[in-house]
């Protein structure tokens, strides 16, 4: 769950591309939506959570660093299917900030891939900036090819193959 404050009107127009991906979504790797919920503070101020099942193993980082001997090649497989079924919708829906913390793993330790709230459908994609210190225009850094640090770079599934590369080094060396 991510909870937002901010004024209700504007959580709402943040929210709403991540929204309208998300349930739109629907596959054995792909974490689904079950709902929102909204709810504002007497000070003006609001609060939005996307609803989804609780994922016991949390995400793909805290599960590879607690469990004893995982199955990654299994992991990798579920993160393929996904990231494929992804980019074969029509038109391709482009995630944008894979990385291990946006997998997560059920108890039956399936991975599935979550928080949409960077990702694009081609050709319908408006720019959006993210401020953080490991986050450059809506970039996860340690994930991101080194071309994508320019201005302007088109939106394309090579930016989510490259990410999905540096999620399997992390898988087999612990190291983002």
């Amino acid at each position: 769950m991510r909870l937002v404050e901010a004024d209700l009107e504007v959580t709402l127009k943040d929210c709403a591309r991540e929204l309208i991906v998300w349930s739109s979504l629907s596959h054995p790797n792909i974490l689904p939506l079950l709902g929102i919920y909204r709810s504002q503070y007497r000070s003006g101020g609001a609060i939005s959570a996307f609803v989804s099942p609780f994922m016991e193993n949390r995400d793909l980082a805290k599960f590879l660093q607690n469990e004893e001997g995982p199955d990654r090649h299994s992991l990798i497989l579920d993160i393929i299917s996904g990231l494929a079924y992804l980019h074969s919708q029509k038109p391709p829906v482009i995630h944008a900030d894979l990385k291990s913390a946006n997998i997560f793993v059920s108890s039956t330790r399936h991975a599935l891939i979550g928080d949409y709230g960077m990702s694009y459908i081609i050709h319908s994609a408006q720019k959006r900036e993210t401020r953080t210190d490991q986050r450059s225009n809506g970039k996860t850094l340690n994930y991101s090819a080194p071309e994508l640090m320019e201005d302007d770079v088109p939106m394309s599934r090579s930016r989510d193959i490259f990410a999905f590369g540096c999620v399997i080094f992390e898988m087999y060396s612990g190291k983002a």
